[in-house]
């Protein structure tokens, strides 16, 4: 009779633990953002700024979402022009200088490193960035954007998942 009272004791232990944290990331085939490009001086330095919903269904704020978005700002020939991706406080903007008109933006969800999902011990902080990196980072559909048509313009889109890219 007691080890059936230790197993029922266990489990209802492991039940009580598993209930107490937040669950991990799920992956994302859809996010639905809006964005704004504003125009920062005359001579060609604006900001990206989106609002994003990631995290909001599992109850986590802006701050202590364990998964950010991040994006990356290229111009037509394909080069780095801006970008953000992770600060020790979450952010939704970007900077970027460009002379072009079209630039694409990037978006990915990248890890919030200062997420409160990460603190604690050791173990627990492994164990947690362990569970995140097994779900890789999603890359989203690139967006193509004529800068000067687009300015101070919020726009809604719903960015979808990327085909993965082989690397060579």
């Amino acid at each position: 009779m007691k080890p059936i009272k230790f197993y029922i004791l266990s489990l209802l232990f492991g039940f009580i633990i598993s209930c107490s944290e937040k669950p991990t990331p799920k992956k994302i085939k859809e996010l639905p953002i809006k964005f704004t490009i504003v125009p920062e001086t005359n001579d060609g330095l604006y900001y990206v700024a989106w609002k994003d919903t990631l995290g909001q269904s599992n109850g986590y704020d802006q701050f202590n979402r364990p998964i950010e978005l991040w994006c990356i700002i290229r111009n037509q020939k394909n080069d780095t022009i801006g970008y953000y991706k992770g600060l020790s406080t979450a952010q939704k903007l970007a900077y970027f200088e460009t002379n072009d008109t079209i630039v694409t933006l990037e978006f990915k969800t990248g890890m919030n490193f200062f997420s409160e999902v990460y603190n604690g011990s050791s173990e627990k902080r492994n164990k947690n960035l362990w569970d995140y990196n097994i779900q890789k980072m999603t890359d989203f559909k690139p967006i193509k954007l004529n800068i000067l048509k687009e300015l101070r313009q919020e726009q809604t889109i719903m960015l979808e998942k990327n085909a993965p890219q082989h690397r060579l």
